[in-house]
Formats: structure tokens, sequence, C-alpha cells
């Protein structure tokens, strides 16, 4: 009986743990599809009744009242794509160059190595929150023109 029961509960556990682990995927996308009504429905419905693209055309065409008050004061998102390509490329950039410029000291000597290496360490150890702030009082006392900038945002990522 063990040899039958085992497999039994192990199959069950890993479908458990499946379901548990892809159903909020499953969930975000078919939320995506369904209309601003059936949102908040009392009971939820796993499977929705109409499936609709309006949630996706809203992001790039301002739609008409007749598809709903919800719809017709929603903005076009294409200004916030814009603004996350230009910060992806100024990270990358600076990343980039900031990678060169500490590979080239790192193979350059042991001296130079030995004296930022307790500096990058110390990196991981401090709190995320404490870096921020620390941004905060740099772009908003020192460096002004930092302040609400696509720059200040790429050098705080």
């Amino acid at each position: 009986m063990n040899r039958i029961a085992a497999p039994i509960f192990k199959i069950s556990f890993l479908i458990s743990l499946y379901l548990f682990t892809y159903f909020p995927i499953y969930w975000l996308v078919v939320t995506s599809f369904k209309d601003p009504t059936e949102w908040a429905a009392r009971p939820p419905t796993i499977i929705p009744t109409r499936f609709t693209l309006n949630n996706y055309l809203v992001q790039f065409v301002k739609l008409p009242q007749e598809f709903g008050s919800w719809y017709a004061s929603y903005r076009p998102a294409i200004p916030f794509i814009v603004n996350s390509i230009v910060v992806v490329i100024l990270t990358i950039t600076i990343t980039f160059l900031l990678a060169l410029y500490f590979t080239y000291i790192v193979s350059k000597g042991k001296t130079l190595t030995g004296r930022f290496y307790p500096l990058l360490v110390l990196v991981d150890a401090v709190p995320r929150i404490a870096i921020a702030i620390g941004f905060l009082f740099l772009y908003n006392f020192f460096i002004l023109w930092l302040y609400d900038s696509y720059l200040g945002l790429a050098l705080a990522y």
C-alpha cells in the first residue's frame, strides 16, 4: 500500500505546488482581458464571460465615452513608455562605463584592488532605503539639477 500511496502523494503535492505558483500569473493575464465591471465582481469569475481588448487599446488610443466612463478618463501610456526607455538606456550606459572603468582598475594591480574590495562588499551590506535617502539628500541639497531628471533617476538605479 505504501508503494502506491507515495507516488500519488508526490504527484498531488507537485500539482498543488504548480497551481499555487502559476495561478497568480493566470489571474493576471485573464483579468487583463476582463471588462471593468467584471474586475470587481463578487464572487470573482475565474473564466471571464466577455473578453475585451479595450484594456490594451486604452494604453495607446483615447477611447470614446461609449466604452464606459472608466476608459474615457484614462490617459495613454506612451509618455510613460518613452520615459522608461530613456531611463533604461541611460542606466545601461552609465553601468557599462563604470564597469569598464572598474574592470581596468582591478586588472592593473593588487594594491588598488585591495583598497576597493571592502567598499564593494559594503555596498551589499547597506540597506537599500538608506541609499535612497542618501540620494534624495544629495539631489535636494547639493546637486539640484539632478532632482527630478532622467540622469538623476538613472544614477539612482
